[in-house]
């Protein structure tokens, strides 16, 4: 990633204001130092560059179903992925068709990004990145 950063100036500093803005919201955190679990998992990431956007054109992608070794688990599989919260799709639109007033929201913003992560949940959920030259674990709250 550092490779394919370095070939890109414009892409690079994009892609450390991305991470810049998650730390100063609190998204996520340097565990370098304090980790609350014994092992650490680290998500491959990359940055993905959309031309054809014209806001974001710089996104922050991890790839959670990557495995590191053949024989391994991916984050995916590890995780409990919980009861199905999002309705189907016919209920939506059942529902919209029978009431008076209908709103629609259109592209939410960072939705996952305001998701809490349990405590003990999250050393599973950090990633390498290098902070201004110094080797950093961020990780997400």
């Amino acid at each position: 990633m550092e490779r394919k950063l370095s070939r890109n100036e414009k892409v690079k500093r994009e892609y450390d204001c991305i991470v810049e803005e998650q730390f100063r919201a609190g998204v996520i955190k340097d565990a370098s130092k304090n980790r609350s679990g014994s092992s650490l998992f680290c998500m491959p990431h990359k940055p993905v560059v959309k031309r054809s956007v014209v806001t974001a054109k710089v996104r922050l992608v991890f790839h959670t179903s990557d495995r590191a070794h053949p024989l391994a688990n991916s984050i995916n599989n590890c995780m409990f992925t919980g009861l199905l919260l999002q309705p189907r799709l016919w209920d939506i639109m059942v529902r919209a068709r029978m009431s008076a007033n209908l709103l629609l929201g259109h592209r939410m913003q960072k939705a996952f990004l305001q998701i809490g992560v349990k405590g003990e949940d999250r050393d599973s959920l950090s990633f390498l990145f290098n902070v201004k030259g110094v080797e950093k674990y961020p990780r997400f709250t």
